[in-house]
This record gives structure tokens, sequence and C-alpha cells, in this order.
């Protein structure tokens, strides 16, 4: 029972990082409403910058789950106070699980021993 339990605490972060990045991708796809190719292309890239960071962070956790950690509680710090997503309870919502899989690795460590 406890490895199992173990199992799912090690991937539930990887779990909740695709599904945020899978959210901010889908989101993106908003900037095809308006404007000429080369426009929503651009903004389409744009709109993508924060689900490569994700990616990227998701390979760097793997290798050094404090790190990982560490990053994402900072990002999601960037996310509330640069976004002002304390003000738009649908953003704070949209971040939170940054902080829990950000919170996660920092203890997946320390499960671990």
């Amino acid at each position: 029972m406890i490895a199992i339990f173990e199992k799912i605490l090690f991937f539930l972060p990887y779990f909740i990082l695709l599904m945020v990045g899978t959210l901010f991708f889908t989101l993106s796809f908003g900037a095809f409403s308006q404007g000429s190719l080369f426009q929503q292309v651009l903004g389409f890239i744009i709109q993508n910058i924060p689900t490569m960071i994700l990616i990227a962070l998701i390979f760097i956790s793997k290798r050094h789950p404090k790190w990982g950690g560490a990053l994402l509680i900072v990002i999601w710090l960037f996310f509330l106070f640069f976004f002002h997503a304390y003000e738009n309870l649908s953003l704070f919502f949209m971040i939170v699980p940054i902080l829990i899989a950000g919170l996660l690795f920092l203890v997946q460590e320390k499960l671990s021993q």
C-alpha cells in the first residue's frame, strides 16, 4: 500500500504540470481570432511561452526535484504578482496547481528517504 502511495506522489506533480501546460496551450488558440496571419502565428507563439517554460521545468524536475520545486514556486509567485492573480479568482485557481506541484517536488525527496 505504501509503495502505491509513493508512486502516486512521485508522478502527481508531473501529471499536474502536464495538465496545466495543456490548459495554457489550449487557451493560446485564442490568438487566431483576429489580425493578419503573421500576427496570429506570432501571438500564438508568444502565448505559448509559459507552456514551453512548464515543459522545460518538467525536464529539470526529473533530474533535480529540489531545483524544479523551487523554480515552480518562484514562477507561481511571478504569476501571482505580475498578473495580479490575487485580484482575479479564476486566474488564481489556474495557477494554484503550479504551487502544489512545486511543493510536491520539494516534499518528494524527503518522503522517499
